[in-house]
């Protein structure tokens, strides 16, 4: 009796790891207004791949240090972006669900314009970086901690 709740357990735990999953695909070390990063896919860091921002077969959208999940930012995504509008004097990175509906969101106004890029890089300080130019609007550093710009952005959800 006591080997069979022991197996139990072991599977329960075994489903549970299985949602932290990181994804597989590397799409690239940056995103644009021009791309996104979906399901499965993640920005990843150079050559090593040591560090994943993506959104995993789950719909995790979180940052990865190896196989180990390191900060949950959202669930239920399917799709990350990045939309300007007015010259790129307003900003969003933007998480929607399969039915377009935003789940998690980083608003920015009040910019100088130009264009927004999210990278991740292997860095202690700023593994990820959303910025515009030289203004950091949100990073987060290798254990997953983030700071937002709050001169400049908010959280939208």
């Amino acid at each position: 009796m006591k080997i069979q709740s022991i197996l139990s357990l072991m599977l329960i735990a075994g489903a549970l790891g299985q949602k932290e999953g990181k994804p597989e695909r590397c799409v690239d070390d940056a995103l644009t207004k021009y791309d996104d990063v979906n399901k499965r896919e993640a920005l990843c860091n150079g050559s090593s791949d040591r560090y994943r921002l993506g959104i995993n077969e789950y719909r995790r959208f979180a940052l990865w240090d190896d196989d180990k999940m390191v900060e949950l930012f959202a669930k239920q995504g399917d799709d990350l972006s990045i939309h300007e509008e007015s010259g790129g004097k307003r900003v969003s990175l933007t998480l929607t669900d399969k039915y377009d509906d935003v789940v998690w969101q980083i608003k920015c106004s009040g910019l100088d314009g130009g264009s927004a890029k999210l990278q991740v890089r292997d860095s202690s300080s700023s593994t990820v970086r959303f910025r515009q130019g030289s203004t950091d609007l949100w990073t987060v550093d290798r254990y997953g901690d983030d700071d937002i710009n709050q001169s400049y952005c908010e959280y939208d959800t």
